[in-house]
């Protein structure tokens, strides 16, 4: 495999640590330039299906006028089940282990419910079964409209959810309601498991959620996944995704 040597901007130093020490006892933040590889990365410049399965009946394809830049995935999705990616490749999990992905949420009408997401899913079979996977590790972007079931507290507007199944075997879930600031437009968003094994959740470099407790290394390789939802309610586009993993220490 042909690996990418790249400077990273990265929040969380990343220490090869000895055998039975997977991760630091501190759950400190800091921030310096790091040397870390890029070990996956899709534009979505070629045929989509060499590095992905899609779902079906309904699947993402590539629009060659959007894109950062043109072109990238449209979700494509009917507007009543999820769609999306599952990467023909799977990851191996380690502290340091950054995984990252542009999106753009479109809605076009107040009553709809659409949203982007990416992440690890637990159980990879179930996406082959045409059903949608529980996270091990995502982020969600959604738009939660006026529709019928949604009356009240659940008209969220833009709705940011981070994910994770933590060192217990529970899940993990913030969400941020009416953060509507990431709509119409391309965002960077990205998932970072620290040294400690504790995860950062960023958009565009800013730091959303910071995990209470650490995360599950039970599965250790994985797929990709991403997708969720669209239809004639809105768009979801994603590109430039891709996965970088620190291999050695570099001090700020």
């Amino acid at each position: 495999m042909r690996f990418f040597l790249i400077t990273i901007s990265a929040t969380v130093l990343f220490f090869l640590s000895p055998p039975g020490n997977f991760c630091f006892s501190s759950d400190s933040k800091s921030s310096g330039s790091q040397i870390g590889y890029r070990v996956f990365y899709d534009d979505f410049s070629e045929d989509m299906d060499n590095k992905w399965i899609r779902s079906s009946p309904r699947s993402p394809r590539i629009n060659i006028y959007r894109g950062r830049p043109a072109p990238s995935s449209d979700n494509y999705g009917d507007g009543t089940k999820n769609s999306g990616l599952l990467s023909k490749r799977s990851f191996s999990l380690t502290p340091g282990t950054i995984i990252r992905c542009d999106m753009y949420i479109f809605p076009r009408s107040e009553k709809t419910w659409i949203g982007g997401s990416f992440g690890l899913p637990v159980n990879p079979e179930v996406f082959r079964r045409g059903e949608w996977p529980e996270w091990l590790v995502g982020m969600s972007y959604n738009y939660i409209g006026k529709l019928e079931w949604t009356e009240g507290l659940f008209q969220e507007e833009g709705t940011l959810v981070c994910y994770l199944i933590d060192e217990d075997g529970k899940i993990e879930i913030d969400r941020s309601p009416y953060t509507n600031r990431y709509l119409n437009g391309w965002h960077t968003f990205e998932i970072m498991i620290g040294a400690n094994c504790f995860v950062e959740f960023r958009i565009d470099g800013d730091l959303i959620y910071y995990s209470r407790k650490r995360f599950s290394f039970v599965q250790t390789h994985l797929p990709l996944l991403l997708g969720h939802r669209s239809g004639r309610g809105g768009k979801v586009y994603h590109d430039n995704v891709e996965v970088l993993t620190y291999k050695k220490n570099i001090a700020p």
